[in-house]
């Protein structure tokens, strides 16, 4: 008879893993086991509790999970914070305005984990009678995704000069 030797094998205690730009992640072998090994095509990574592939969305945001690493003899687990860090993607476009003209809504914010929240912030420059645009407005617009990243985008509003035609009686 012929005798199998186990190959001894350590796994990770805890890998923070991060989602890409789609809010996905597939955790492998290589991830998981520590040291360095010859093939990792012999092992097999899945969740502990369902045995299912490591495969990762936004429904995992935040989740501390446990994962096994099978190999043909032996086997061993840790776990996996999942993580979002992509902050969301905003851009702001410039903007000119008569002066009846209403400002700008806030602008819109995607995020491939969920929803973005857009706040914006002005600060107003009068120029009174001096240059081209009675008012500049520079706007930041700062976007923020459920895990807290931010990222932001200035949008210059340029106000004309109103001029007696665009008084209402």
């Amino acid at each position: 008879a012929e005798m199998t030797h186990a190959q001894s094998m350590t796994c990770n205690s805890l890998v923070h893993i991060s989602l890409d730009e789609n809010c996905q992640a597939t955790v492998g072998e290589d991830q998981i086991l520590e040291g360095s090994y010859s093939n990792y095509n012999i092992f097999t990574v899945t969740f502990t509790n369902s045995g299912l592939p490591v495969d990762l969305n936004s429904g995992h945001i935040g989740q501390t999970l446990s994962v096994t690493v099978t190999g043909p003899n032996n086997s061993c687990w840790g776990s996996i914070l999942v993580e979002d860090k992509l902050a969301p993607t905003i851009s702001c476009q410039d903007v000119i305005l008569a002066c009846n003209d209403p400002l700008p809504e806030s602008i819109s914010a995607s995020d491939a984990c969920g929803p973005a929240t857009v706040t914006f912030q002005d600060q107003v420059q009068d120029n009174q009678c001096n240059g081209q645009y009675q008012t500049i407005i520079t706007r930041t617009h700062t976007a923020v995704d459920g895990s807290g990243n931010t990222a932001f985008c200035v949008q210059i509003i340029s106000i004309e000069r109103g001029t007696l035609a665009d008084v209402v009686y």
